[in-house]
């Protein structure tokens, strides 16, 4: 069934039609009779409306319909779009981390820059695993299997980067243990397992319950702090990437290298605040 069209529409378009092609008649009629009875006063009311009528035309014609078929495309784009549930896309800088953790329930991450995860994003996780029951799911590269292919995917040293992963492992280990032992500040019930993964990952992937955020660093320009590409979803909003994500997630926990490097169930008994 063909769309309806809105009749108020065309109707004000063929009145700017109409309109346009007054103004050129009428400027041409003024200009004849400005050369015919020598009355250069009409010659000049002539030489504005002529190129009024023209330009009034062609916009009316050419230029509108195109750009209305552009809109038309833009809009269609952005349903698109929505229907795959693209929130935004940005640059990681532009995110606004603290705020996507803040009222989390549950964050999974797969990393490829743990360091850089670490330092930005670390404070935030441990706030909310205090404020609220938080189940934090980290995983890494295996330092003996996939760490030294994501390396040299990324144009890394593989030796400096396996060192890196484990030193972040380690790290986010103590520091949760440290939170958990001696400041005493975890909610009762929050819970961290840190995995390695076997087969080396291509980006990074977090999920920050229905948030899913999708992280692309270019190999072209691997240092610390080069542009990274995010590009955030709402899994409620799109059944497509809503099973994406659920099927990244189920490879990513299958290719775990055997028991967690880390894990912490023990303030699900309340040894928490």
């Amino acid at each position: 069934m063909a769309p309806r069209r809105n009749p108020r529409f065309r109707l004000s378009r063929g009145q700017a039609l109409t309109t346009s092609l007054a103004l050129t008649l009428i400027g041409a009629l003024l200009q004849w009779a400005s050369i015919d009875w020598s009355m250069p006063l009409l010659g000049g009311f002539a030489s504005v409306l002529i190129p009024l009528g023209v330009v009034s035309f062609i916009t009316e014609y050419f230029l509108k319909a195109a750009y209305q078929e552009d809109l038309l495309d833009l809009v269609g784009l952005s349903h698109r779009l929505e229907e795959v549930g693209i929130e935004n896309v940005s640059s990681d800088e532009r995110v606004d981390w603290a705020s996507l953790y803040s009222t989390s329930s549950v964050i999974r991450v797969l990393l490829i820059r743990p360091g850089t995860w670490q330092e930005r994003d670390w404070n935030a996780v441990m706030t909310a695993a205090q404020d609220h029951t938080t189940e934090v799911s980290v995983y890494l590269p295996d330092p003996d299997t996939s760490a030294r292919q994501v390396a040299e995917a990324l144009s890394l040293d593989p030796d400096a980067y396996v060192a890196s992963v484990r030193q972040n492992a380690t790290l986010i280990e103590e520091r949760w243990k440290n939170c958990r032992d001696e400041s005493k500040t975890l909610h009762a019930g929050s819970t961290l397992t840190v995995e390695f993964v076997t087969h080396p990952p291509a980006y990074t992937l977090i999920q920050v319950d229905s948030i899913g955020m999708l992280l692309l660093q270019s190999p072209m320009s691997p240092v610390v702090g080069s542009p990274v590409l995010s590009v955030s979803f709402d899994l409620r909003r799109g059944r497509y990437i809503q099973q994406w994500f659920t099927d990244r997630w189920r490879e990513i926990t299958a290719s775990t290298s055997g028991a967690p490097a880390f894990t912490d169930r023990r303030t699900v008994r309340g040894e928490g605040r």
